[in-house]
């Protein structure tokens, strides 16, 4: 027979194992195993949560992510996937993109956007409205034919760069050429319209602008114009995760920790990562460092120089795709009782809701208050309701364990009861 309960509100919802009489605190507070559609605020008031409306139709659609502009990747207009900007209920299409397992990330630098996914990277110029590599390709090795010309004799090395508007990337392979005696010249063959020659002086030193006679090197180049992106390269395919911290961007690449040159989100070089033992799936900035995630553990990088950062292992790994940033407020040193004024990452692990603090500690949320249904990957983002601020979470994919029967029963039948 059922039994009236008097309660003064909600604390919110908590699905873990445990005894009826735990069901009030005491203030009389509720916490229920299940709340649907409904948000819990201060005073324990339940508020239903709004419904939803269709802004624009597009088909098959995924990736979704908003900023300063919001994006996401739909099936296109010629066939396979583009990348779409949405504008309040309508849609233009950008650019066609590969996402052959349907996740792109993205982030938002300086008025540009920077994205990448397993086999295609972009950029979306918010101002300019347009789609560019990251990074220039780089250029053939340069071919090259002795001819006649001033040069003095000795070994000289030689590169090229390629060039899009005001956008330079980095040198391609380099070739060393030998001239016997003076009297010679250097022909490039294969000089292409996009590229820019760089030569050293004889028998080495930094690379200057090559001065071109119809195709061929044939006097000493001045010391004016130096050779600035020396083996640079476009930025790589991120798998999972991308962050800008500290001047640089950062990413998850396999193993790797790759970053840019400083200020430079174009610019990648050998050697700029950091060497991981697990495969990494997250990245996200605080004010001291940076949280490192694989799906089993968790890392903290101190300090906020490349090469003088510590590593320390915190804890469990992430849930890839539920990486966002919000504000928080609440009780304990970690968290202020005040709403932060420092947006502070926000994921989900094996065991629920985790916030990275800005000291570099982790606070595990919700671990004491739900039991998570262990999902491969997810979905993320935080949004401001009536003044509130909120983070939703979705997970999705083949089931791991810790299934919840009751919730899953009322996801399937739609209905409470």
């Amino acid at each position: 027979m059922a039994k009236q309960v008097v309660i003064a509100g909600f604390n919110g919802m908590t699905n873990l194992d445990q005894a009826p009489s735990v069901f009030l605190d005491d203030e009389r507070r509720a916490s229920p195993r299940h709340i649907i559609n409904a948000d819990v605020y201060d005073g324990g008031v339940l508020v239903p949560r709004g419904g939803y409306r269709k802004l624009v139709s597009l088909i098959n659609t995924r990736s979704l992510w908003a900023g300063s502009v919001m994006l996401c990747v739909a099936d296109g207009s010629a066939g396979g996937a583009s990348l779409y900007r949405i504008n309040a209920d309508t849609s233009q299409e950008l650019c066609s993109v590969e996402d052959p397992d349907g996740f792109l990330n993205y982030l938002e630098v300086n008025g540009k956007v920077y994205i990448s996914g397993r086999a295609w990277t972009g950029v979306y110029d918010i101002l300019a409205n347009s789609m560019h590599s990251w990074g220039v390709p780089l250029p053939d090795a340069p071919q090259v034919s002795i001819s006649s010309g001033n040069l003095p004799g000795g070994k000289y090395s030689l590169c090229y760069t390629r060039f899009e508007g005001e956008r330079q990337g980095g040198t391609g392979h380099i070739v060393d050429v030998s001239l016997e005696g003076d009297g010679h010249g250097i022909e490039l063959l294969n000089f292409a319209d996009d590229y820019i020659a760089w030569i050293t002086h004889a028998n080495g030193g930094d690379f200057f602008l090559a001065q071109l006679d119809g195709g061929v090197i044939r006097n000493q180049t001045p010391f004016i114009q130096p050779l600035t992106t020396l083996g640079v390269f476009p930025a790589p395919r991120f798998t999972h995760s991308t962050a800008y911290a500290f001047g640089r961007v950062w990413g998850t690449l396999g193993k790797k920790l790759v970053f840019s040159e400083p200020f430079q989100p174009e610019f990648f070089r050998v050697g700029g990562y950091k060497q991981f033992i697990e495969d990494l799936v997250m990245v996200a900035s605080v004010a001291s460092g940076l949280f490192v995630n694989s799906q089993d553990s968790t890392w903290f990088l101190g300090g906020t120089s490349a090469d003088k950062m510590s590593l320390t292992r915190l804890g469990e790994g992430a849930i890839p795709g539920t990486l966002t940033m919000g504000l928080v407020e609440g009780g304990g040193y970690e968290v202020s009782k005040q709403l932060a004024q420092m947006p502070m990452p926000i994921w989900f692990d094996r065991n629920g809701m985790v916030i990275g603090t800005h000291n570099g500690h982790l606070v595990h949320w919700t671990k004491s208050k739900l039991k998570v249904t262990q999902y491969p990957r997810g979905a993320a983002f935080n949004r401001m309701v009536n003044g509130v601020p909120q983070v939703v979470v979705t997970l999705y994919g083949n089931c791991r364990k810790h299934i919840d029967p009751e919730m899953q029963t009322i996801i399937q039948d739609g209905q409470l009861f």
